[in-house]
């Protein structure tokens, strides 16, 4: 199966790191551009093993996006998560 890959380019607003089960994982919050000016921008969160940017600054990232499900009782849940291409 081929892995689905994008660019995520917006405005660096928030990051956090924590140390992963293989190493620093940082956490990228990105604002990216409204489509128009009635538009609410959408945010993402890219998380990687590389630090991109500072606060406020605008930031250009490769990303994989990976997905799983979870099943919690009789419901089944699909998540996903965007992850710096490397």
């Amino acid at each position: 199966m081929a892995t689905l890959e994008t660019t995520v380019a917006g405005k660096l607003i928030e990051r956090e790191d924590y140390n992963g089960k293989t190493g620093k994982v940082y956490k990228h919050i990105v604002l990216m551009p409204a489509e128009d000016e009635f538009s609410y921008p959408n945010v993402v969160a890219v998380l990687g093993s590389r630090s991109h940017g500072s606060i406020g600054s605008i930031v250009e990232i490769e990303v994989e996006i990976r997905g799983r499900t979870n099943k919690v009782g009789d419901r089944k849940f699909y998540n996903h998560e965007l992850w710096e291409k490397v």
